[in-house]
């Protein structure tokens, strides 16, 4: 069936193995008379591998064995004969059997083997397409990107010859303004020096001013310093005696103030002595009501 499946192997079997036309025929004569359950297994035992004639044939020698002791010597010979015989075609039949099992399993095996490389074949087969699909896709990815670069370069040797011819343009036009402009600023430069000049001397007159009006201010400084210094000396001489004075009235007041606290003591002294005189005067008292 996979034989019938996949032609290639077929193909490359019927190359590789010149007897499978025959091995076909042997599968149609002999593997029809096995089982349906050993039809397909690798292994077929020597007893099920016999097809059906020889065993009836085995089963009729089996049945004529009762016979076979009234006959003769020479037919017992002959028969002995053709039963060796028998037996020699059956054992050579079972070792083709084998045989032709041996190699319908390694046929099946290599069919396993064709299946296989014919699988890994196609998978790789298809890598493959995948592979150069996806060179092709890149390589449209970038052809596509270097014509869009290839634009842009051609756009910027465009705007760059553009961008030349305009700074040439405007080179042209500066260096005229430049002439321009260095001729104002050369009058510019006169019109100022000579206003510099002016304001100069004024400054110098103005200098002189202020010099004079300084001179002026520091005389009226020293002045109204002396008359201060004058007036501090005054001053601290008043204070002086004032000083002096309220010295004297701090003496006075102390004394007044020791006189003040020397009466008070005596005040308090007579107070105390009052207060114990009371106290006795009262003490006594209560002592004759009691004895009252």
């Amino acid at each position: 069936k996979l034989i019938q499946q996949f032609p290639r192997v077929l193909k490359s079997a019927s190359l590789i193995f010149p007897y499978y036309n025959e091995y076909c025929d042997y599968q149609e004569q002999h593997l029809a008379y096995l089982p349906v359950r050993e039809q397909h297994s690798p292994k077929v035992s020597q007893s099920t591998a016999l097809p059906k004639k020889a065993s009836a044939k085995r089963k009729s020698q089996n049945d004529s064995f009762s016979d076979f002791k009234e006959q003769s010597d020479e037919q017992r010979t002959l028969k002995l004969d053709e039963s060796s015989q028998e037996y020699s075609m059956e054992e050579q039949c079972k070792q083709l059997t084998n045989q032709l099992l041996n190699k319908e399993r390694e046929l099946n095996e290599l069919v396993m083997k064709f299946k296989r490389l014919e699988k890994s074949s196609n998978k790789t087969l298809e890598k493959e397409k995948e592979k150069r699909r996806k060179a092709e896709a890149h390589f449209e990815k970038v052809q596509k990107v270097w014509e869009d670069e290839r634009k842009c370069i051609d756009a910027r040797r465009r705007e760059a010859k553009n961008t030349a011819a305009y700074f040439r343009l405007e080179k042209v036009a500066l260096k005229w303004k430049l002439k321009e402009d260095l001729a104002a600023a050369e009058t510019n430069a006169e019109k100022a020096r000579k206003a510099w000049d002016e304001e100069r001397e004024q400054m110098r007159s103005e200098i002189a001013n202020l010099t004079a009006q300084l001179e002026m201010t520091n005389k009226a400084k020293e002045e109204e310093r002396n008359r201060l210094e004058e007036r501090d000396r005054k001053n601290s001489e008043v204070a002086m005696k004032w000083k002096g004075r309220a010295d004297k009235m701090k003496e006075e007041w102390e004394m007044v103030e020791n006189e003040e606290r020397e009466r008070e003591k005596g005040l308090l002294e007579e107070e105390v002595a009052a207060g114990r005189w009371l106290r006795n005067e009262a003490i006594s008292f209560n002592n004759e009501r009691d004895k009252v």
